[in-house]
């Protein structure tokens, strides 16, 4: 079992601490276009004084501060919103609302990602068309992607279905009876939501924007599909700019310079998120003594609430799944009409199903994401064995803070970070370029495993395990057959949510790509704007078989061991 442990503990050094080390290095290392170890290179400062003087630096981190507040400024608006009728009036029907509103988490951003492009592209966009129907004297637009407004607004709208996930948890445990006990005192709604609602969950609401910050900061799919045509310098896109310059070698000293900057940055935001969450407990109102949920009465409200998110379902979930099936019909895109209807055709499906790169790159991904979640999983659950069943020591309370930083290391970052270690280490570890080095680097999000399975031993009494040693079964044997078997629901979780993210991963893909390893989501990326109509095609075939992955698991696996 010791050895276990500490297998686990380094194979999680592995995954976290090496490639970001190699950053940091690499930062500190000159030649700008040499690898930190290759023959005649030398520590310096040059890259960050480079950084500096260029002005590089300030704009990238103006345009990602401006997109990332934005972005989370939508997302938060529209969710708090959606949130609030759900759970804090007595809307009818809110589980089917709550489960429309989640259904985009299915679909991987980038297939969402070029949807929005079809929808709004300020010419042929299809929002654009129906707007302008109802807005003649726009001849463009009015809504234009290619900006940073536009990126922000497409950014924010595709964060809407984890902002509602994460507050609703939060307006959930609320103790109506203080904005009962507002309105008794003569508050009106508005009064009560500003003066009580918000204040009382300002830490937790707090900590749900800073973790999506964190996360957007990070992300790929929107920068890189608008970001190009609309000069914004998001530092997402900046790191992959760099690394594909159109001439001559990247700028690797540079890159690094780009990525330790932002770590900096994102583990303030995650030092701030961390004490959000401790903090969270002085706000607590769900209390034992008679907590009970309290709901407004809409009354003649409901039926323009409905109205409301009938067009926002329409807008972000209809839409974009209905332009991605029109683009699929068609060699070039042409706006939707009944007269280009006459020309539509099917041929992309067939020409996508009978393309060999089609299956090598859908039979990859599901690999990858397997691996890579099963990887994370077993390493999450053994740490979590450690911090929770042993002594809070200085040792312990350390490593799960390092178990859980894979949060705050934006997914652009981890990806270039990993670029670098692979390629520094191909002499001795040649398995840049292979599915391998995918499956290594999806793995970093360990501490989604690790959280979950920590929540789910905390609830199972140590009485358990102390029982199964006192009748003489070994530590191993215990987690093999007690702890394993009862952390069954959560370790599924995990290994589960592990797997959809490695199925809609793009970003970490796009670093480490090559033909021989590619992924569907690079391989639908490399057809845009090439073939549309198998763009088209994939997104809407990879929608699919996602959506469908997700029911076979949510109805079939997990009821056979939900019982346990």
């Amino acid at each position: 079992m010791r050895l276990l442990k500490v297998a686990a503990i380094a194979t999680l050094g592995y995954l976290l601490l090496v490639p970001l080390t190699v950053t940091v290095l690499t930062s500190l290392r000159g030649p700008v276009r040499k690898l930190p170890f290759e023959p005649g290179s030398y520590f310096t400062f040059d890259n960050f004084i480079r950084l500096y003087q260029s002005g590089a630096l300030t704009q990238t981190l103006t345009d990602t501060s401006l997109y990332v507040l934005g972005s989370v400024c939508v997302a938060f608006v529209i969710s708090f919103a959606i949130s609030w009728v759900l759970e804090r009036t007595d809307f009818p029907a809110r589980n089917w609302v709550f489960a429309g509103v989640l259904t985009p988490l299915m679909l991987p951003n980038i297939v969402l990602s070029q949807a929005w492009v079809l929808l709004i592209s300020p010419g042929a966009g299809f929002l654009n068309l129906v707007l302008r129907a109802f807005l003649p004297f726009f001849e463009r637009g009015p809504l234009n992607g290619f900006s940073m407004a536009g990126m922000i607004l497409v950014q924010g709208i595709l964060f809407v279905p984890f902002f509602t996930f994460l507050i609703s948890s939060v307006l959930r445990n609320m103790d109506g009876t203080l904005e009962d006990a507002s309105r008794a005192s003569g508050a009106g709604l508005w009064q009560t939501l500003l003066r009580v609602t918000l204040p009382v969950l300002a830490p937790g609401l707090l900590s749900v924007s800073v973790l999506g910050a964190i996360i957007i900061m990070g992300v790929f799919e929107v920068p890189l599909l608008f970001g190009v045509g609309s000069g914004v310098n998001v530092i997402s896109l900046r790191l992959w700019q760099l690394l594909n310059p159109p001439s001559d070698l990247p700028r690797y000293g540079e890159l690094a310079g780009f990525g330790v900057v932002l770590l900096i940055v994102v583990y303030v935001l995650f030092f701030l998120y961390g004490r959000l969450i401790r903090d969270t407990a002085r706000f607590s109102t769900v209390t034992g003594k008679g907590f009970r949920p309290s709901r407004f009465r809409l009354g003649w409200w409901k039926y323009p609430i409905a109205a409301a998110l009938m067009l926002y379902f329409l807008v972000t979930v209809l839409f974009p799944l209905f332009i991605l099936f029109w683009s699929s019909l068609f060699e070039f895109y042409v706006p939707p009409s009944l007269d280009a209807l006459k020309r539509a055709s099917f041929s992309a499906y067939p020409a996508v199903l009978t393309d060999s790169r089609f299956y090598g790159a859908l039979m990859r991904t599901l690999f990858v994401s397997a691996a890579a979640a099963t990887i994370a999983v077993t390493v999450g659950v053994v740490i979590a064995t450690v911090t929770v069943r042993g002594k809070s020591t200085p040792w312990v309370r350390g490593l799960d803070l390092f178990a859980t930083s894979s949060t705050a290391i934006p997914a652009a970052v981890a990806g270039y970070a990993f670029l670098l270690f692979y390629l520094t280490i191909a002499k001795v570890i040649p398995i840049f370029g292979t599915v391998w080095v995918l499956v290594l680097s999806y793995s970093y999000r360990v501490s989604v495993a690790y959280r979950i399975s920590q929540a789910g031993l905390i609830q199972i009494s140590k009485e358990l395990e102390e029982a199964g040693s006192a009748s003489g079964a070994s530590p191993l044997r215990v987690l093999r057959g007690i702890v394993i078997p009862l952390l069954t629901p959560q370790i599924f979780s995990a290994w589960a949510l592990l797997f959809l993210i490695g199925t809609h991963e793009f970003t970490i893909a796009m670093f480490l790509s090559t033909n021989a390893n590619m992924t569907l989501a690079v391989f639908l990326f490399q057809k845009i704007g090439v073939h549309a109509d198998h763009a088209g095609a994939i997104s809407v075939l990879f929608a699919a078989g996602i959506m469908a992955l997700v029911l076979l698991l949510r109805f079939v696996v997990w009821k056979r061991i939900r019982p346990l």
